[in-house]
């Protein structure tokens, strides 16, 4: 398929679609104008321009408000005094900046219809994002610098914007991830993206990859495609990761589905990085609350953050802005339990149990207790000695052994560790494992 196959309908797509003749065939923009009408039905730009002097634009004339927040802090520059030591900053020289990005984006039907919550993530372009509220999506992490928070957010927007006209949504399962496979050695592709109709449950891979490096693999990309049974269309629209820059196509087994979102996107404006930001900004680290959450009278949670003090036997590690911290026994446990619990971590076989018992207590667990060891014993390598270096032991074999391994390494925690949340959760996936191991 090509881009002869889009028929715009309305006057912006007959707009959008003659820049991209325009860019693709070295034509003038009048020109482009002309073929584009054409494609679309009429006789020319003046006959398209007049019929649909009454429908206008192709938005929506209901909007659904959606507010994207971004925070961001620059990262402190480094002073070098006259010795090559670091020093304080200058007199006059400003202290590091931070804060809070808003954009509001209007779409044509409610978030959530857009989007699930649990996709969000999965998505091209919302991948650092969570949907705080029905109208709102946050970023969960602090991007380098404003001009870089404005970029995810204007990133976003585009994919919100590509989902709201085509009706697509992230691929979120194996068995979809499965039907694309065979375009997973396409040549040329890059900087891909996996999405299926809700609606007739087809599926589409949006291959956005530098036009410059596309054009040395076009025969055998063709040849590939052919090969698997699937059909590409060059969209005539900027694209979610690198507008101007890299090229989207679509690429799927359904070719009602690549017209139709060809259709679609024709319609959506071109990207260009605004003169001047159009939404409020704020302070790094507010928790904006956004008007559907106040007229539902809901309280928001503040955004999560690391922990720094301690609480009932258990002492906080990692974490950071948007990110909870995790959680470890105050007390340490001793260097030779941590080897042995090791070894009867890594002597557990493929037992006849349910995987996610068996996954959480041999992978889960084990890394886990490597931070755990790291931590209490630093300027050690007893972590990864214990949970990490052990390969070379027999595996247990039967059931008895089994058995007798989760009772011993309940009573190494309950040795090593004091009484906490952490230890009764592991303690809780070794019991887990026994009864498993025994029914």
């Amino acid at each position: 398929m090509n881009i002869a196959s889009i028929k715009p309908s309305c006057l912006d797509g007959i707009k959008n679609l003659a820049k991209k003749l325009k860019r693709d065939q070295g034509i003038r923009h009048t020109e482009a104008l002309e073929v584009a009408s054409r494609q679309a039905g009429y006789q020319s730009f003046v006959h398209a321009r007049r019929s649909l002097s009454t429908v206008g634009t192709c938005a929506s004339p209901r909007h659904f408000p959606v507010y994207l927040t971004a925070h961001w802090r620059e990262l402190r520059q480094t002073f070098l005094g006259s010795n090559g030591i670091s020093a304080a900053p200058s007199a006059g020289i400003p202290r590091r900046r931070a804060g809070r990005e808003l954009l509001q984006v209007n779409l044509t039907r409610p978030l959530q219809s857009v989007i699930s919550k649990h996709r969000v993530s999965k998505a091209q372009g919302l991948g650092v994002f969570v949907m705080e509220y029905d109208d709102h999506l946050e970023m969960h992490y602090l991007a380098e610098s404003q001009q870089r928070a404005r970029e995810l957010l204007l990133s976003a927007e585009r994919a919100l914007r590509f989902m709201d006209v085509t009706g697509l949504q992230p691929v979120s399962l194996q068995t979809q991830r499965d039907r694309l496979r065979p375009l997973n050695d396409l040549p040329g592709h890059d900087h891909t993206s996996n999405w299926f109709d809700s609606a007739t449950g087809s599926i589409a891979m949006l291959d956005e990859p530098y036009a410059g490096a596309l054009k040395l693999h076009t025969a055998e990309r063709a040849l590939q495609l052919a090969r698997v049974a699937f059909s590409e269309i060059p969209l005539p629209w900027d694209g979610i990761y690198n507008p101007g820059i890299t090229k989207p196509y679509l690429i799927s087994k359904d070719s009602a589905l690549l017209t139709r979102v060809a259709n679609a996107v024709s319609a959506l404006p071109s990207y260009a990085f605004p003169d001047s930001w159009p939404d409020d900004t704020g302070v790094q680290g507010d928790a904006f609350v956004s008007p559907q959450r106040i007229r539902d009278g809901k309280v928001r949670r503040p955004i999560p953050n690391a922990s720094y003090t301690n609480r009932m036997g258990a002492t906080p590690y990692g974490g950071g802005f948007g990110t909870r911290s995790r959680w470890r026994p105050t007390q340490p446990m001793a260097p030779a339990l941590h080897m042995e619990l090791g070894s009867i971590l890594y002597r557990l076989a493929d037992f006849d149990v349910p995987w996610k018992v068996r996954e959480r207590l041999r992978i889960t667990f084990r890394s886990e207790l490597e931070n755990w060891a790291n931590y209490e014993h630093p300027s050690t390598e007893v972590g990864y000695k214990a949970y990490y270096d052990q390969g070379s032991l027999e595996r247990f074999k039967t059931r008895q052994e089994h058995i007798a391994a989760a009772k011993r390494a309940k009573e190494i925690v309950m040795l090593g560790y004091d009484d906490c949340k952490p230890r009764r959760e592991l303690i809780a996936a070794i019991e887990a494992y026994a009864v498993a191991v025994e029914s």
